[in-house]
């Protein structure tokens, strides 16, 4: 089966690489699908911050506080805020109390895929329609050099992303040199 988070691919690979771990590890190490669930959630998170150039808090920046920055902002409606809450405090009992429960897993990741989806059409492609989440099959174990071939395709797609922002920053630097420049020789006329 195609990964429900699959479709996040060509715009957002980094999240559709997360969804898909999380997916890849329902049945096997709910714990950790809930905590992959939860870093998708604070992903999402700081893409917004970075696509709607809101800055992240001065004192505590912790997931939580750039959430209400983004409410502040009206960035986020309240049953989006919903979602971000319930993966953050899921993600938050699993990694500091050893939480897992498949059940609770399930539930999540749709929600999750409902997060992405909303996430696709306000950030990706307005048009975007989706599939119907479907639940992943049971797996009996996850394949650990699927998991590393996952993991080195995140590391890679997030790499292509610094590189892109490294390589507009320099475009923009330059062009601000430029214009530094001609203003300069324009009061030196």
């Amino acid at each position: 089966m195609k990964s429900n988070y699959a479709f996040l691919t060509a715009h957002f690979p980094e999240l559709a690489t997360i969804g898909s771990l999380a997916e890849d590890y329902l049945y096997s190490d709910s714990n950790t699908c809930l905590i992959k669930l939860g870093l998708f959630g604070e992903t999402i998170v700081n893409l917004m911050m970075d696509l709607d150039g809101v800055a992240s808090p001065e004192i505590d920046n912790t997931h939580a506080n750039r959430i209400k920055a983004l409410k502040r902002e009206g960035l986020i409606a309240p049953e989006i805020d919903d979602i971000f809450y319930s993966l953050r405090k899921a993600r938050n009992r699993a990694a500091h109390e050893g939480y897992g429960s498949p059940e609770d897993a399930v539930i999540l990741l749709e929600m999750a895929w409902k997060l992405g989806v909303w996430f696709m059409q306000v950030y990706g492609d307005w048009d975007y329609q989706p599939n119907s989440f479907e639940v992943p099959p049971h797996k009996q174990l996850v394949d650990p050099n699927l998991y590393l071939k996952k993991t080195k395709a995140q590391i890679q797609a997030w790499q292509k992303q610094q590189a892109a922002a490294q390589q507009s920053l320099k475009q923009e630097l330059a062009e601000k040199e430029a214009l530094i420049a001609q203003l300069q020789q324009n009061l030196g006329q």
